[in-house]
């Protein structure tokens, strides 16, 4: 139990590393002038990565419920 709940938290830190980075690159794709085609591949790692944080947080709750 306590190592899920470590996973889960070490987990929820690399999303919200990974988040800042995407957020990174897209506003370093905003000033270097990215071609239109990047706001589709920049959009998408966005999603990813919410939807990767959001379910690694309801995770990391779920085993902090049953504690």
């Amino acid at each position: 139990r306590t190592i899920g709940i470590a996973v889960s938290a070490i987990a929820v830190v690399l999303a919200a590393l990974s988040l800042t980075l995407d957020f990174g690159a897209i506003e370093g794709g905003v000033q270097a002038g990215a071609p239109k085609e990047m706001e589709w591949y920049l959009a998408f790692s966005l999603t990813v990565t919410l939807v990767w944080l959001y379910i690694t947080l309801l995770r990391l709750l779920a085993l902090l419920n049953r504690s």
